[in-house]
């Protein structure tokens, strides 16, 4: 079985794009017996470390770094690390709209949350994930965590990987390929909440001290919520996460085409997401925008989850090729991450 070889460019170069790929250490793709994209793995267990995987480290500490191909650890807290200036190449409009300017209220709203998180020790280049299954699953963010992406077109997005893969947990996954305590297949927009103030949502924040937090949630509450509770849900697990000093990254839902009375309510909901995001002027991830374009609006044959692009069978979801970003978790890992560099990269 073979596998195709991805320059990687390191944390020296990661800013120049006149990169001698001949020298640069190499990454691969996942071999195909990965399994399945969507299993996401053992439950969320701070304290453990699996099999092959670095020793274990006390909880809430960084692991050690392993193999020299691995990121190296940046330090734990404090403000942004300058990684230097950054050229970044052209995003298609397409994909661009997914990602809508930033207003002077949200500027000023996201500056505010990040200097309040930095002063209470959160930690710049650590964020969580929050949701449900589409969350959950290992076709989001975790190929990247892993070393297992091609960037294509979008090198210079290089650097924004190198800094959020600088810190890793005590189980030494990163804040890509880590197992959320706050994302769990089937959840509606409630369950993040449930108990609180021991809510899943809270621990999750505690746990990883992150300075930013991707929200989506609402698929399964497509036919189970009222829009309104909805909606309230929504403002509440956002002003949690604001009121602990991390700036929350609103995203709307996909389509539905399993079922016509939920897939119907699409719309609706997406328009509170927008909505909630307005109100209190925090980023908004228009994910449905380029999704709803796609082959099959971006939809595994389920019409619940997202596809996911396939080399001779092996899921890649962070392969960034114009071919791959047809599909729906490729397009999520890419709009995610362009969300991530514009935050990285947002002056103090």
């Amino acid at each position: 079985m073979s596998t195709r070889p991805i320059v990687l460019v390191t944390l020296g170069l990661a800013l120049s794009l006149a990169l001698d790929a001949c020298s640069a250490p190499v990454f691969t793709l996942r071999p195909a017996d990965a399994g399945d994209p969507f299993d996401a793995g053992d439950p969320f267990d701070a304290g453990t470390v699996k099999p092959g995987e670095d020793v274990p480290v006390t909880p809430g500490e960084d692991a050690p770094v392993g193999p020299t191909d691995r990121p190296v650890v940046i330090p734990d807290a404090g403000p942004p690390i300058d990684v230097g200036p950054v050229t970044p190449g052209t995003v298609p409009a397409s994909i661009a709209r997914a990602l809508p300017a930033f207003d002077e209220a949200t500027t000023a709203r996201v500056r505010a949350i990040r200097a309040d998180g930095l002063s209470r020790g959160n930690r710049a280049n650590v964020f969580a994930k929050i949701g449900d299954s589409i969350t959950e699953a290992g076709g989001f963010l975790q190929d990247i965590g892993e070393g297992f992406y091609d960037l294509a077109g979008y090198r210079w997005l290089q650097a924004t990987i190198t800094y959020f893969n600088g810190v890793r947990f005590s189980d030494n996954r990163t804040s890509f390929s880590r197992y959320s305590a706050c994302a769990m297949g089937g959840w509606v927009s409630g369950q993040p909440l449930d108990g609180d103030p021991e809510s899943p949502l809270r621990r999750e924040l505690a746990a990883t001290r992150p300075l930013y937090a991707i929200v989506m949630i609402g698929t399964n509450d497509l036919d189970r919520t009222p829009l309104e509770q909805y909606s309230a849900n929504l403002t509440r697990i956002v002003t949690i996460i604001e009121e602990s000093g991390t700036v929350p990254v609103v995203s709307t839902i996909p389509d539905r085409s399993d079922q016509a009375a939920p897939a119907a309510r699409v719309p609706a909901f997406n328009d509170a997401i927008r909505a909630v995001a307005r109100a209190r002027n925090v980023p908004l991830l228009d994910y449905w925008l380029p999704m709803h374009d796609l082959p099959a609006r971006g939809l595994e044959e389920d019409g619940i989850h997202p596809s996911i692009w396939r080399n001779m069978g092996d899921p890649q979801a962070a392969d960034f090729r114009d071919a791959a970003i047809q599909y729906g978790y490729n397009m999520r890992n890419l709009t995610a991450l362009l969300m991530l560099e514009r935050l990285r990269t947002l002056p103090p």
